[in-house]
C-alpha cells in the first residue's frame, strides 16, 4: 500500500513515517509533500498512490486546494489540530477526521477500516460530525493549578501560555503569576480549543490572544512576543506561519 503525506512540520511527518512502519504492514511512503503547492506538482502528474494522510492547514493555503485543482480519487485521512474543517472535509474522498496529536491507535484503526470497506466513515468520525452539528463539541473551559500547598481553578482564557520545563507544566497567567498544572502539553493539546491556543513549540502552548508580536530572527525561525509578561518565545516558521493565519481572521 503506497501513501502519500501531506504535511509542513517535518517532525510531525516523521512521527507518521514511523507510526506506519512499526505499526501498518505494507506500507510505504512514497512521498512526502509539505505545502499546496507541492501537492499540486505532485498530483498533477496523476494518481501516483492508494492511500493520503494530509494535515489541512499548510503554509501556503488549506489542502483541500489541492483536491479542488486536481483529479484526486483517492481516499484522504484529514490529520488536523481545527475542528472546524470536518464538515468540509467529507466533501473530498475521507474516510476519516484525525485530530492532532495523532494517537497511533487511531491512524492504525483509520487505515484499517480503509483496507477492509474504502470509503466508509469510522463511528469516531460520525460522532465528531455530530457533535459540530449539534454544537455539543466542548473544550476545556477550567484548570486545576497548584502553588505551594494550595490548589486553585481558574479560566483557561486567564493563561497567557504553558509552558514544561524540567519536567513539570507550568501555567504562567496574564496577571504574571504562575501554577503548576498536572497536565502534559500532549492531553492539553487535545483538550484545548485549536482555534484559540496553539502547539508553538514541544514546550509551549500559547493563546494566540495574548500575542504582541512576531519577529523574523533568521530564515528558520520567529521570535513571539507575548503582551502579559514580556515573554520572549521562539519557534519555527512552519508554527509561526500556522500562527499568522490564526492571527489574521
Amino acid at each position: 500500500m503506497d501513501i502519500v503525506i501531506i504535511e509542513d512540520e517535518q517532525l510531525s511527518a516523521d512521527r507518521l513515517v514511523k507510526m506506519l512502519g512499526e505499526s501498518v504492514p505494507g506500507a510505504e511512503v512514497v512521498s512526502v509533500l509539505h505545502s499546496v503547492k507541492e501537492g499540486l506538482e505532485f498530483f498533477g502528474r496523476g494518481p501516483a498512490a492508494d492511500l493520503v494522510l494530509a494535515d489541512i492547514s499548510l503554509p501556503d493555503g488549506l489542502c483541500f486546494s489541492i483536491f479542488d485543482c486536481c483529479d484526486v480519487a483517492i481516499p484522504v485521512i484529514f490529520l488536523t489540530a481545527y475542528d472546524e474543517y470536518a464538515l468540509q472535509a467529507f466533501r473530498y474522498n475521507s474516510i476519516a477526521y484525525l485530530m492532532k496529536p495523532v494517537r497511533k491507535e487511531d491512524l492504525v484503526k483509520a487505515v484499517i477500516k480503509y483496507r477492509m470497506h474504502g470509503n466508509v466513515l469510522s463511528p469516531e468520525t460520525r460522532s465528531i460530525i455530530r457533535a459540530i452539528g449539534e454544537g455539543k463539541l466542548k473544550w476545556r473551559e477550567r484548570i486545576l493549578l497548584q502553588s505551594g500547598e494550595e490548589y486553585f481553578p481558574v479560566p483557561v482564557g486567564e493563561v497567557s501560555f504553558f509552558v514544561y520545563d524540567f519536567g513539570v507544566t507550568k501555567a504562567v497567567m496574564k496577571d504574571g503569576s504562575m501554577g503548576l498544572c498536572d497536565i502534559s502539553l500532549d492531553h492539553l493539546e487535545e483538550q484545548l480549543d485549536p482555534s484559540r491556543f496553539l502547539r508553538l513549540t514541544r514546550q509551549h502552548i500559547i493563546d494566540i490572544e495574548d500575542v504582541k508580536s512576531l519577529k523574523r530572527i533568521d530564515s528558520k525561525h520567529f521570535l513571539v512576543r507575548m503582551k502579559s509578561n514580556a515573554e520572549e518565545i521562539t519557534s519555527t516558521n512552519a508554527r509561526c506561519n500556522r500562527l499568522k493565519l490564526m492571527l489574521d481572521r
